[in-house]
């Protein structure tokens, strides 16, 4: 071998290494990230499992004994009666400077009245209905929902608070205006 070849056969065995060496670093940063992406993700759902089993969500609503009580929880107003058609007033619950909710019963249904701070829909419901309408009852305009003939919900806002009438079994739109009605009078 002359001195060209052998040469030329240390620039080429020089270059090989230094790919080589290159290629190996790659492979071992690639390696790197690997692991640690793998650690750190296992590592985060092993966190979120703990804190997930262990973690709920405080119920914001508090049993009230009467109206009074849930006036004074809330920090506002709200007048309702006893009894609303066939359904006598049960549980009573508020969330303290938000909203108050009065349920209804009876043997065969449960009417759900909430009033809340804000315009934004309080119902609570995110059903999909096939039917959604916009009536003027008293001096509001109240979205009806329903399905087939029965009104299962009903929303609105004065500007300042927002209102919801809410039926498990749905009752005729006659029932649900009168309901309405009595919820627009006498609201402070």
């Amino acid at each position: 071998m002359g001195i060209r070849q052998k040469l030329f056969f240390i620039n080429v065995r020089k270059d090989e290494i230094d790919m080589k060496k290159l290629l190996l670093a790659c492979c071992i940063i690639v390696l790197c990230v690997g692991v640690i992406g793998y650690v750190g993700v296992s590592k985060r759902n092993i966190l979120t499992d703990k804190k997930t089993q262990n973690v709920q969500i405080p119920n914001p609503f508090v049993d009230v004994k009467d109206i009074k009580e849930a006036i004074s929880v809330a920090g506002f107003e709200i007048s309702v009666p006893e009894k609303i058609l066939n359904y006598k007033m049960g549980i009573i619950q508020a969330v303290k400077g938000d909203m108050i909710q009065v349920f209804y019963n009876n043997d065969k249904d449960e009417i759900l009245v909430r009033k809340a701070i804000g315009t934004e829909d309080v119902s609570g419901d995110y059903q999909e209905y096939e039917k959604v309408e916009k009536v003027k009852i008293g001096n509001f305009d109240v979205t009806l929902k329903s399905n087939k003939d029965k009104i299962y919900l009903a929303t609105w806002t004065d500007g300042k608070y927002s209102f919801s009438v809410s039926s498990k079994n749905g009752i005729d739109k006659a029932q649900m205006k009168k309901v309405t009605e009595l919820k627009q009078m006498p609201l402070k």
